[in-house]
């Protein structure tokens, strides 16, 4: 094995993508080909890609949550290497090869999707210098992900809450048919969660890069130079809105460096990277959904009806993946489609595209029953800590952007905030709306403005991208998330008008350059418009590099600085990370027969729930333990004890008190650690070298058994981490 972890995760996530390709490229390939979906097999080999990676998002993640229900891993493993043996035949058996139209454009494309894949690796994977593991932003999410991956890995569908176990499992009541896809790539191709998610991140972008293909040539009905045309949208997912400004004013006028550009912002409109890096699942989601919205589109084609029904099915078969991908994105789409429904049949009188949308809606909701049974017997906790069932996912409310103080220290709006309290936020939010829309659509703003304008001279196409645009940021300015304090219906259902803003800004950057070139020493006709575009497009790209730039040195600058928000961080990222990658492969190698490598020094070896301390205001400390453990805890650190993703939430105050009474109260013996395991089932504690209980010699940090540790035997160097088995089995 190699030693260095960047190298090992790096490694990992080239073999997971390939792996992926059984799941995201040969599934919707031998799905088309078989239906010849709307032409396929005379398509280019360019189209058919975009195709097979589109059809595989909407496929893949509702096939394989059916399958699960009923057939093992090894089975589905063997049946999607049956698909592979399927697509190679037909690679063998078809005559001559589908044309390659290659041109500069595609190039460049090619290119860009090779240069987003190593972005993608560099961005995720851990960044190590001798002992020290330098980690980026996104294990804020990312340690999550990781747990919800291994809970797939090794457990049934449905899935257990791999954070909260209450002294028994729990459910998973999460939206999980991503991790189901990670998870089954982890077995796949051999790599552990992590970089099976790191993987997933790039085929996310991939997947996006083949809709937009798709919807300029589909959707838009680019009939010439589609290369080009697609080159134009795709540049443009490097392009995000105006938020460089308040963070630069954050940074040089109150002196706070944020770790996160979009943190600005408490309702975010999340950047594309964002999107790919932080939030694959929702990506795919979105992918799922306008794959959909795009078969049932081109069913406005002359085709026939074997075609026009394949295309109905195979959209509501997408819809059905998307649901289990996203709720939020899905939950969005779903009240577009609606509204697109009305506007079908009152406005454009298209009867039987209304009908079809529906029918494909219904085979949806039929192909989601198990997934929907599930998520009506599990039970939640919100954020404060009360039970929750199926109805509470949205509210109502406007969106927040920003507050300023002004608005309640000022002494002119005293009385109306006594009086009126709520009345009040909402005033003001709904005050801030359009200036924060502003700012966070940047150049996205000015092109709603620019085709809003000219909405009675557009075509249908670029008159349904409009109305979606218009419907979807109104959707999302007054609905929001009902479960937890962030807005993620407000975030992630914001992806489906920003992505019709895009396909628009595609035609105006096009119209830009060619305004250019035709009189470049003259002012273009709307020279104000074309002047605030450029500027807000080099605003946007600069955005996005510093995006990229901080989420992957923010942490490490910090440590160099010596701050003590992330004091000892890096040497504690090493320190768990090797001390559970040993107890890991202990438990692997015990499967196989007696240890005989020495690296256990004493205590039994199995697999089961491992707790680590939750006290302490360092975040990152907290989700080391959930990036590297490998296994599900008793409570993670988060104030619901996360009771919010699956269980009653009652107990969580009592076992969060007997977890922090564990690790930082003085005297705490392994009698009373035994105890505290056997009640709510944990297997091991990890213990940090920060932990008030490691300085406790008589303590049970020092007299439970030891599993695991981050030295060698015989080191002259002391530990960091110790795995303590608190099974009571001797």
């Amino acid at each position: 094995m190699l030693d260095n972890y960047t190298t090992q995760d790096i490694a990992g996530a080239l073999r997971g993508i390939a792996g992926f390709s059984l799941l995201l490229f040969l599934p919707g390939y031998v799905a088309a080909w078989a239906l010849d979906l709307l032409r396929f097999r005379g398509r280019s080999l360019p189209a058919r890609t975009a195709w097979a990676i589109t059809l595989s998002f909407a496929l893949a993640p509702i096939l394989l949550s059916l399958a699960s229900h009923v057939a093992r891993s090894s089975l589905l493993a063997a049946a999607l290497w049956s698909v592979a043996a399927v697509w190679l035949v037909i690679a063998v058996a078809e005559r001559r090869r589908p044309r390659v139209e290659f041109d500069r454009y595609l190039y460049v494309v090619l290119a860009f999707l090779f240069l987003g894949a190593l972005l993608v690796v560099v961005e995720l994977v851990d960044l190590q210098l001798g002992s020290k593991l330098y980690l980026s932003v996104t294990v804020v999410d990312q340690a999550y992900r990781v747990g919800f991956t291994n809970s797939l890995a090794l457990s049934a569908v449905p899935p257990i809450n791999p954070f909260y176990h209450p002294g028994h499992a729990e459910p998973l009541r999460y939206y999980y048919f991503w991790y189901a896809l990670c998870a089954m790539c982890m077995k796949l191709v051999h790599i552990t969660a992590r970089q099976a998610l790191i993987a997933s991140s790039v085929w996310a972008g991939w997947g996006l890069t083949a809709l937009l293909a798709l919807l300029v040539r589909h959707f838009l009905g680019v009939q010439e130079k589609v290369h080009r045309r697609t080159l134009a949208a795709v540049l443009l997912l490097c392009v995000t809105g105006a938020d460089l400004l308040p963070v630069l004013f954050s940074t040089f006028v109150q002196h706070r460096f944020m770790g996160e550009i979009e943190w600005w912002s408490t309702d975010q409109i999340t950047s594309w990277m964002d999107c790919i890096l932080w939030v694959p699942n929702h990506t795919a989601a979105l992918i799922s959904c306008m794959t959909g919205f795009l078969l049932l589109w081109c069913t406005r084609q002359n085709l026939s009806t074997q075609q026009r029904t394949a295309a109905v099915c195979l959209a509501g078969v997408a819809a059905a993946s998307s649901f289990g991908l996203s709720i939020y994105v899905a939950a969005g789409f779903a009240m577009l489609m609606l509204a697109w429904m009305l506007r079908l049949l009152l406005w454009e009188r298209e009867t039987a595209l209304a009908a079809r949308t529906a029918l494909a809606a219904g085979l949806a909701i039929v192909l989601l029953t198990p997934y929907l049974h599930e998520l009506i017997q599990a039970q939640s906790g919100t954020q404060a800590g009360t039970r929750t069932g199926p109805a509470h996912l949205l509210s109502f409310g406007v969106r927040e952007f920003i507050l300023p103080p002004f608005f309640f220290q000022s002494p002119h709006f005293a009385a109306l905030r006594t009086a009126h309290p709520l009345l009040f936020l909402q005033a003001v939010r709904l005050l801030l709306l359009v200036p924060g829309y502003a700012i966070e659509l940047g150049f996205y703003g000015v092109v709603l403005v620019v085709f809003f304008k000219r909405r009675r001279m557009l075509d249908p196409a670029r008159r349904t991208a409009l109305f979606f645009c218009v419907s979807g940021l109104v959707m999302v300015s007054f609905i929001r998330s009902g479960v937890i304090e962030n807005n993620d219906f407000g975030y992630r259902a914001a992806m489906l008008p920003c992505l019709f803003l895009l396909l628009l800004g595609s035609d105006l950057l096009l119209e830009m350059r060619a305004s250019s070139k035709a009189a470049p020493r003259k002012p273009a006709r709307g020279g104000l418009t074309v002047a605030l575009s450029r500027r807000l497009l080099l605003l946007g790209v600069a955005g996005t590099a510093y995006q990229a730039f901080e989420l992957r040195l923010f942490l490490p600058l910090l440590s160099a600085a010596h701050q003590p928000a992330v004091a000892g961080l890096p040497e504690a990222a090493y320190a768990a990370r090797k001390a559970y990658g040993k107890l890991s492969s202990l438990w692997e190698a015990s499967l196989h027969g007696p240890i005989q490598n020495g690296l256990v020094q004493d205590g039994p070896i199995q697999d089961g729930l491992v707790q680590a301390n939750t006290t302490g205001d360092n975040i990152y400390l907290h989700l080391i333990n959930m990036l590297y453990s490998d296994r599900a805890t008793i409570v993670d650190a988060a104030a619901d004890c996360g009771a919010v993703f699956g269980g009653d939430p009652a107990p969580c105050s009592r076992i969060e008190q007997q977890i922090q009474t564990l690790f930082s109260t003085p005297g705490q013996t392994s009698t009373k650690a035994l105890e505290t395991c056997g009640a709510w089932g944990a297997h091991y504690l990890a213990a940090y070298r920060e932990d008030p209980a490691w300085s406790d010699p008589r303590g049970w940090v020092w007299t439970l058994p030891l599993v695991a540790t981050d030295i060698e035997p015989g080191a002259q160097t002391s530990s960091l981490y110790r795995v303590l088995d608190c099974s009571g089995v001797r």
